[in-house]
């Protein structure tokens, strides 16, 4: 079972992936319909994001230029919420099957990022206890919900998905150096 370090390395890579494929090419690469099985790792735990869709070009391209301006911002906010479904899995070690879920799993963690650290101790997966400080999961639970906004307006930036996990990480790793990893949070 992987530990928060290591998942949140994961979802970093994730996370720059999807990075990459919005703003590393052009015309930028959306509406990627990310899941976690389209993530592979590699022998490192590098995170690798497959099947995503690559555009094809097409014979009137300043008339498909001009239709795809206002749908690249749509599909690039539902990329977000898709990552924000990943990183709902990542925290919570359950694998989601319907909307319903998400939404179950979503108002779980908004209340234990609001309430005492007991409650959001109970939303996040048990094998995760003792292996992340506080803050670092209350980081990255909060972006996880802001992802997961049902106004795609209200959705994250890839760059601030990004800076949050490396923050959370930043935050993780100076916890972990302190010799917290074995404590219970």
């Amino acid at each position: 079972m992987l530990k928060w370090p290591q998942r949140m390395a994961i979802s970093i890579g994730i996370a720059r992936g999807v990075q990459f494929l919005h703003t590393g090419v052009a015309p930028g690469i959306f509406g990627n319909n990310l899941k976690v099985e389209n993530i592979l790792l590699d022998d490192s735990l590098n995170a690798k994001v497959s099947r995503y869709s690559i555009p094809l070009p097409s014979k009137n391209t300043d008339q498909n230029a001009s239709n795809q301006i206002g749908s690249t911002n749509n599909a690039e906010k539902e990329d977000i919420y898709q990552l924000g479904v990943i990183l709902l899995e990542v925290i919570t070690g359950k694998q989601i099957k319907s909307s319903s879920e998400i939404e179950e799993l979503k108002d779980e963690l908004e209340k234990g990022s609001s309430e005492a650290q007991s409650v959001l101790r109970s939303a996040v997966d048990p094998c995760l206890r003792g292996t992340y400080a506080y803050e670092s999961m209350r980081t990255a639970v909060q972006i996880t919900i802001n992802c997961l906004s049902k106004a795609a307006s209200q959705r994250p930036s890839i760059e601030d998905v990004l800076w949050n996990l490396q923050y959370s990480m930043q935050v993780q790793e100076s916890w972990t150096s302190s010799g917290n990893l074995s404590t219970k949070f």
